[in-house]
């Protein structure tokens, strides 16, 4: 009856040692994938901060452009308005 009882035990052992080898493996392989994902992720952080730069410096392209055309937009105003008011004062002379 011991003896059954200790093979008893030493079966239980010998499982238990199983399991905790499996969970040891299986900790082992999420620990790989961790490590791949913490690469990833590190990568697409990189990225995205390029990404960001590059889209403030666009960013400030397109504000500087728009500055540029409402400067040339003031010009033709300007231009505009001064032919528009000799044509006026061409038209008074003519009619006198």
């Amino acid at each position: 009856m011991i003896e059954k009882r200790l093979d008893r035990m030493e079966e239980m052992l010998t499982q238990l040692i199983q399991v905790v080898g499996t969970m040891n493996s299986s900790q082992h392989r999420m620990e790989n994938r961790m490590d791949t994902m913490e690469t990833k992720l590190h990568s697409m952080e990189t990225r995205l901060e390029a990404m960001e730069a590059k889209n403030e410096e666009r960013h400030q392209d397109i504000l500087y452009q728009l500055s540029q055309l409402k400067i040339d937009q003031d010009i033709i105003w300007d231009k505009l308005s001064k032919e528009e008011r000799e044509i006026q004062k061409l038209k008074k002379r003519l009619e006198n």
